[in-house]
């Protein structure tokens, strides 16, 4: 991407993460299972936590500013 000056691989890297962690977020309850599976609610807490931090990053490389909320 950077050697080849072409955005698009990670435009491209960003729409297959949101898209994944969107079907991950549908799938996944996290908060609703708090209460009967603490570790589970938080592991997926922490991969959530940490699929942001990856979509801030990525977004930051391509130039395009990362909005709290729609």
């Amino acid at each position: 991407s950077a050697e080849d000056l072409d955005p698009s691989q990670m435009t491209t890297y960003l729409y297959d993460v949101s898209k994944a962690f969107s079907a991950f977020y549908r799938d996944c309850p996290i908060l609703s299972i708090a209460e009967e599976n603490k570790a589970l609610a938080s592991a997926r807490l922490e991969l959530s936590k940490a699929t942001l931090t990856v979509l801030k990053n990525a977004m930051e490389l391509v130039l395009v500013p990362y909005l709290d909320r729609m």
